[in-house]
Formats: structure tokens, C-alpha cells, sequence
């Protein structure tokens, strides 16, 4: 989502195993390139999940950085999970980048 009037873009999703995120930072609106942050206990990006899932496990930071070219479209994010029964942190990152093959409508 883009706020022009406040230059912010912010990425919300909720992953199948009952967590939301808010993730968001201030952007110039020419940026082709950016980064978005959310942590847990952050009142305006942050994380929230139940307290049972809290038990097991915390989703305790997501980053996703952007790049934005004439013809594609770049991103890779990286989502950090710490584990409370045995503690362990695993970072997960997925990258992709989607290309503009025609034009034509």
C-alpha cells in the first residue's frame, strides 16, 4: 500500500500459522529501491501472533527489500523465527524477480 500524502509504504500479511504482519518505511515516491521492516513489539510495523504459537515459536523480525525497474520487478525478504522449546533462530529468505515479457494488451 502507498500513502503519498506521508510517503509510506506498507506490506501487511497474515502467514497460515496464525501470525500478522505489518511491515512499512518511509519511501520518496521516485525510490526504485527501498526496504521494509517489521519486529515484534513495534507499534506501528510490527508482529503479532497467539499466545499459544508464542509458546512454541516467535516470528520475531521480517525484511523485504524492493527494487523496482522499467521492465521488472525485484524483491527478497528474509523472516526470522525463534524457537522457544529447543532455542534455535532460523532465518528464512525467498528472492524473485518477475519480468515484463510483453506489452501488448
Amino acid at each position: 500500500m502507498w500513502d503519498a500524502a506521508n510517503e509510506q509504504v506498507v506490506r501487511c500479511f497474515i502467514v497460515p500459522h496464525a501470525t500478522t504482519l505489518i511491515a512499512g518505511a518511509s519511501v520518496a515516491g521516485d525510490a526504485t529501491s527501498f526496504k521494509l521492516e517489521s519486529s515484534l513489539g513495534s507499534s506501528s510495523y510490527g508482529i503479532l501472533s497467539t499466545t499459544y504459537l508464542n509458546t512454541l515459536a516467535q516470528t520475531t523480525r521480517f525484511d523485504v527489500s524492493i527494487t523496482i525497474c522499467d521492465d521488472s520487478f525485484s524483491y527478497e525478504q528474509t523472516t526470522v523465527v525463534e524457537y522457544q522449546q529447543k532455542p534455535t533462530v532460523i532465518l528464512h529468505t525467498d528472492r524473485n524477480t518477475l519480468r515484463l515479457v510483453s506489452r501488448e494488451v
